[in-house]
């Protein structure tokens, strides 16, 4: 089965755009050793279905991505548990079905609801990050969101528009700390998927008032504007300026 992760000690991190080949014992060898910060992993099950894992220090998620339906669903879960989903990789079984059965609290995006123009550029990436190992240019991403939530919570900031009835979108940013591979050390950064994380990907901030904007050193901006709480939208910015270099601009 493919395979991509992050920040598994003692292993050099895979990228999303070029999954590794493993057995069931090797991916299972890798979910233990995701470190016990900031970490995520992702495993395909079949041509249309991959579970992600989201390990932030002591919590877990698990995000079951469906290419064909367009769909994420989201649950927390124990170590144990997820574990014993991803046991049922490669066994021919439903793990959609045992993964439910298994997990409780799930939500539900729908990727498809996005407007018909946002439907065949996000196609369009998809494509671009698929073959993104033969190509020298990464794929270039434009998104803008009105935040109806933001803020800081347990070291992990970000913000999304999971209120609003638009097309979801969200970032979420953390510093963090590998002794065994420096190189991974900084600040985390994701939007939209796992598989736009990336640790010191962001190049420039662009502060103004009401919204900032993240430009990626891929190319990709992303801008946040606020529809929300202004004391949390202040909690987010603060984030913001202690984690990254800020150009304020008028």
């Amino acid at each position: 089965m493919l395979i991509y992760y992050s920040n598994a000690t003692g292993k050099e991190d895979v990228a999303a755009e070029s999954p590794l080949e493993c057995e069931l014992e090797s991916v299972l060898d890798i979910f233990h050793k995701l470190n016990s910060g900031d970490g995520f992993m992702g495993v395909q099950v079949s041509e249309q279905l991959w579970l992600q894992v989201l390990k932030r220090r002591k919590n877990m998620e698990l995000e079951i991505l469906d290419r064909l339906a367009r769909t994420v669903e989201i649950a927390p879960g124990s170590a144990e548990e997820i574990e014993a989903i991803l046991r049922q990789c490669g066994t021919g079984k439903d793990v959609l079905s045992v993964a439910r059965r298994t997990l409780g609290g799930w939500d539900r995006i729908d990727l498809s609801a996005s407007p018909p123009h946002e439907q065949t550029q996000n196609t369009t990436l998809q494509s671009a990050q698929a073959v993104a190992a033969d190509s020298t240019e990464a794929p270039q991403w434009s998104i803008r969101f009105q935040a109806t939530e933001a803020g800081l919570r347990d070291g992990v900031a970000g913000a999304s528009n999971s209120k609003a009835q638009e097309a979801y979108h969200y970032i979420l940013f953390a510093a963090q700390t590998n002794p065994q591979h420096p190189e991974n050390s900084g600040v985390y950064f994701e939007f939209d998927d796992q598989s736009n994380g990336a640790v010191n990907g962001v190049k420039e901030v662009i502060l103004q008032q009401g919204e900032v904007r993240f430009i990626l050193r891929s190319g990709s901006s992303i801008g946040v504007a606020s529809s929300t709480d202004p004391a949390d939208w202040e909690s987010f910015i603060q984030a913001v300026q202690e984690n990254f270099e800020v150009r304020k601009v008028e």
